[in-house]
């Protein structure tokens, strides 16, 4: 899923540049971010819908629900770690890496099943 949505913002030509500076309250040409976001929601919606399909998305909610709350999860670590970045890089790579796993792992109890989280925990404890 992560991997899916990494390869899709490296390919639109503008979106790192455009969010940094939507989130450091620069200015953002209006209609190029609202065709990014809609772009974006349109694609993440598809991989949630897949997701569902295959029993590795929760189906006990509203799939728009599940992406409003999954967009909003995922802008607010965007703008965290845009605030942190200076912090983070000095943690050094093992750390960064750590807090990055946690960021995941926050996200995968947000949107997995509840049966497949404890199953991720088990093996996790392992």
């Amino acid at each position: 899923l992560y991997r899916r949505i990494t390869i899709f913002f490296a390919s639109e030509p503008i979106p790192a540049g455009l969010i940094k500076s939507a989130y450091a309250g620069g200015t953002v040409p209006d209609a190029a971010y609202g065709e990014f976001v809609e772009r974006s929601s349109k694609q993440f919606e598809a991989i949630l819908g897949q997701g569902v399909a295959l029993g590795a998305v929760r189906s006990d909610m509203p799939l728009d629900l599940l992406l409003a709350v999954t967009m909003a999860t995922g802008e607010a670590t965007d703008r965290w770690t845009l605030r942190n970045l200076d912090r983070l890089n000095g943690l050094g790579p093992s750390a960064v890496a750590a807090v990055a796993e946690q960021l995941i792992d926050m996200h995968v109890r947000l949107v997995a099943p509840v049966a497949l989280i404890a199953e991720r925990a088990a093996l996790m404890e392992q």
